[in-house]
């Protein structure tokens, strides 16, 4: 995604939905969305996954 992309509307709606769109459904969506879902995700993977927000989540498995 292009500098210019992530203040898109697509970049927008796809952060947004990126909790909520399940299977077929992203193939609904234009590319420009589901790169934005996409990136949402690997953000909360991230996240998730790092030690300090699973120390406070008391979760450190």
């Amino acid at each position: 995604m292009t500098d210019r992309g992530r203040n898109s509307s697509d970049a927008l709606l796809g952060a947004l939905l990126g909790d909520f769109v399940k299977g077929q459904a992203m193939q609904t969506y234009s590319p420009g969305v589901r790169d934005a879902i996409a990136l949402h995700r690997a953000i909360d993977r991230y996240t998730d996954h790092h030690e300090t927000v699973r120390e406070s989540r008391g979760n450190t498995c």
